[in-house]
């Protein structure tokens, strides 16, 4: 699930990733592995309801046998959580499946980092421009361990514009995904494929309330506090800040809708994808707009 993989609404397939790091600590003379499945601090929600089920999966696989190819780990986890309906070819099922899963984490990654930084408070979106840079910057951060990642999030030209080009990418890739789920094959159950896309779905809605505060929050920080005087470039950024606050107010309105005419379960749904802190961050940057924070 992840206290800062976003809790299975950000959709984050580990596998590759489990089986590089289980590599790296088998050779340093590690037996065994544990793993964290759910975050305590969230009651009435698990992994195991959600498409990150399948890490469990990879973490029994890999964790006995680090060669376990892909596609075995993809077929298990279809036969013993019951999506094969009979019929047709069992390949297609898990080439469909894995098309849909495997660049989840990619996604997420791209969605809730910046650069690899932290981006969220253990997964929740940041209401301000100041808590973001503090939860990036100070709580959780990756400079101290890695210096190449000081200036992720600083008010210059070259970060902002990676920032930005990573939240494109991150909801180009969320849709793509959302789009594949949908064109499942006939040997795997509807209500499975179904359940899948409506999960993919709201991932995408989760990529793009962030895409939107980070992009945000960025260009509000480079216009506050650079130092750049490319005048061209400053306007540039002011004219797109004013278009993603507008944007955002979009935003925040479908998510009141979506709140008020759905009732999905866990609970999480409506913690991560909360109009109130869309809210909360928009009047955070118009104030800094008009010089009152």
């Amino acid at each position: 699930m992840g206290q800062y993989y976003g809790w299975g609404l950000g959709v984050g397939n580990l596998m590759e990733d489990y089986r590089k790091r289980l590599k790296d600590a088998r050779e340093k003379g590690a037996t065994g592995a544990i793993f964290r499945l759910d975050w305590e601090s969230l009651d009435g929600h698990t992994s195991f309801g959600t498409p990150n089920k399948l890490n469990v999966y990879s973490a029994g696989h890999l964790t006995r046998n680090l060669d376990t190819p892909s596609p075995d780990i993809y077929l298990d986890f279809l036969n013993s959580e019951g999506w094969i309906s009979g019929g047709g070819n069992t390949d297609e099922g898990i080439r469909w499946f894995q098309s849909v899963m495997e660049k989840t984490w990619d996604v997420t990654s791209k969605t809730i980092f910046i650069n690899g930084c932290v981006f969220s408070d253990s997964s929740v979106m940041p209401i301000s421009v100041e808590h973001a840079v503090w939860l990036a910057e100070e709580k959780n951060s990756l400079k101290d361990w890695d210096p190449s990642k000081a200036l992720s999030l600083s008010p210059v030209w070259t970060s902002v514009e990676a920032a930005l080009s990573e939240k494109d990418d991150a909801l180009e890739m969320a849709e793509a995904l959302w789009e594949r789920s949908k064109a499942y094959p006939k040997e795997i159950c509807a209500d499975k494929a179904q359940w899948l896309s409506s999960w993919m779905w709201m991932n995408r809605e989760y990529v793009r309330m962030f895409r939107s505060a980070a992009r945000s929050i960025l260009l509000a920080r480079y216009l506050q506090e650079s130092n750049e005087i490319d005048e061209a470039y400053r306007a540039e950024k002011k004219k797109q800040l004013e278009q993603e606050l507008a944007a955002m107010e979009v935003l925040e309105g479908d998510f009141r809708v979506f709140f008020n005419s759905t009732d999905y379960k866990p609970h999480i749904v409506y913690t991560l994808l909360d109009p109130d802190r869309i809210e909360c961050l928009r009047r955070n940057i118009r104030r800094m707009n008009a010089g009152d924070a």
